[in-house]
């Protein structure tokens, strides 16, 4: 493989002969011939290609540093994935960040009820009008 690996320096397999990288170092990404970070992982070195896994940013998918957060999981706002977005709220009450996702047409909501309902929709249920 080391027509591939000279090409790719980050490939660790690939087809005899070259072509395509099929199997990456852990971090980077193979639909790119493993010339990208891959998901939870970042770019800490540019030349040469270094990726970095994301720290213990809980709820990061992709980040951007070592404290900023691109991308967070569902209902999780950035830069640090430590609140919850609209239309989610907290429901672990245990101190635990659980984001949850509010009912159909609340657009806010707490653990005990929606607060605000989309336009056309009423409160307590935020059913039609």
């Amino acid at each position: 493989c080391s027509i591939c690996s000279d090409a790719f320096p980050h490939c660790l397999t690939c087809p005899i002969g070259g072509g395509s990288c099929t199997t990456c170092d852990l971090g980077y990404d193979q639909a790119s011939n493993c010339n990208a970070c891959s998901s939870n992982y970042y770019i800490s070195v540019v030349s040469p290609l270094t990726c970095t896994i994301c720290p213990g940013l809980l709820h990061c998918i992709q980040c951007a540093d070592a404290s900023t957060c691109t991308t967070c999981d569902p209902g999780y706002t950035n830069p640090t994935c430590t609140a919850c977005d609209s239309r989610y709220y907290d429901s672990d009450p245990s101190g635990t960040l659980v984001c949850t996702g509010c009912s159909t047409h609340c657009s806010s909501c707490d653990i005990n009820s929606c607060t605000f309902c989309d336009t056309g929709y009423a409160l307590p249920l935020c059913s039609g009008c």
